[in-house]
């Protein structure tokens, strides 16, 4: 019996094909998140936003980090180019990679559990709930 691929180069491809769904997977989890962070909305508060606010601190401090998960904020509030991060820094994993996606804003804890109006309880567990289920039914890509 003779294969029609070497089993070395099929065994290459599979540790790949795992590499890239892990990534794809981490990459949209990144997109869900940070487009279903809540940002601060002034007109929404009892109090008036502190002097100088600018509100989208939270969701750009979705931090993307390969084998532990980061400590640090973002000095910013550009999640454009948080998300360009994950990109970059999850585009760079290695073979069985744990990625890590952190947000270390004080207040992300209160935010998960239905602090603010504009996300429900529990929208963390939720959008990487559906990401994963995506990823399960073989969606690929932007789709999932």
């Amino acid at each position: 019996m003779s294969w029609t691929i070497d089993p070395t180069k099929f065994g290459d491809q599979v540790v790949e094909d795992h590499r890239r769904l892990c990534v794809a997977v981490a990459l949209a989890i990144d997109r869900r998140l940070v487009l279903g962070s809540p940002v601060g909305n002034p007109d929404l508060w009892k109090h008036p936003a502190p002097k100088g606010y600018v509100g989208g601190r939270f969701r750009s401090n979705w931090l993307p980090s390969i084998n532990a998960p980061r400590t640090d904020q973002a000095p910013i509030s550009d999640a454009a180019a948080v998300e360009g991060e994950a990109q970059e820094v999850f585009s760079a994993a290695p073979e069985f990679p744990l990625l890590f996606l952190s947000n270390n804003m004080p207040y992300a804890t209160a935010l998960q559990y239905g602090s603010s109006t504009q996300a429900p309880s529990g929208w963390i567990e939720t959008a990487i709930d559906a990401t994963i289920e995506a990823a399960s039914r073989g969606r690929t890509g932007e789709s999932l």
